[in-house]
């Protein structure tokens, strides 16, 4: 069942009196319960493609649609109970507590069908953080808290940027184990930008965007 469809995205930036194609006719679609890695180069527009997904940024031109209703992405709370969203750093909100830091996107967003926080951390064994601050926490703890606040609201897609980049091996593996559980207790998809190859293993699809051309490759060509 196709959760996202991308159709011939294109984006493009004004750098001075030249117009710079970042992005140019970008088809994607991301199934249910199914990891999607994207590999590129640095400045390839994989950071792009996030927001573009996400409605932080706006596309020239194509279509974004999911869940098979053909309806777009500009559908603002249909996007927040639709996706999760996870960055390179954890961007937790340092004054207030785990617990609380989970509370605040549904209470926020007036989400009723979510999931009961300390139960998530319960079933994840972070429950022992629910009073810690973001500061006292290490930085694989942090990363999985940011991983729980994600799909805190049910999302059906989770879109990560550079989840592991600030992380030592240990916890890279940590990660790694925590996407492929939620995936198979929540039926959740990812779709993860990463130059990590190591998170290659996890796929279900790899693609490659690389001057603004999206091709997908199998692991043996990473």
């Amino acid at each position: 069942m196709s959760l996202l469809k991308i159709e011939k995205i294109n984006k493009s930036f004004l750098d001075g009196d030249n117009e710079l194609n970042v992005l140019s006719n970008i088809s994607i679609n991301i199934e249910s319960n199914q990891i999607v890695i994207l590999m590129g180069p640095s400045g390839a527009g994989k950071t792009t493609l996030l927001n573009l997904i996400s409605h932080i940024e706006t596309y020239d031109s194509g279509k974004i649609e999911f869940d098979n209703n053909k309806l777009n992405m500009t559908n603002d709370n249909l996007r927040k109970s639709f996706l999760g969203l996870i960055l390179q750093k954890h961007n937790l909100l340092p004054e207030f507590t785990v617990l609380e830091n989970l509370t605040i996107p549904f209470e926020l967003n007036k989400v009723q069908n979510h999931h009961n926080p300390i139960d998530l951390l319960k079933t994840f064994s972070l429950d022992s953080k629910i009073n810690n601050y973001p500061n006292e926490l290490s930085a694989g703890e942090a990363q999985r808290i940011s991983l729980l606040r994600a799909i805190i609201n049910k999302p059906k897609i989770i879109l990560a940027d550079e989840p592991t980049a600030n992380l030592d091996y240990e916890n890279l593996q940590i990660i790694c184990d925590f996407i492929v559980d939620i995936k198979k207790k929540y039926s959740s998809s990812f779709l993860i930008a990463t130059h990590d190859e190591r998170l290659c293993d996890l796929a279900d699809k790899i693609l490659y965007l690389d001057n603004g051309k999206l091709s997908e490759r199998k692991k043996n060509q990473i």
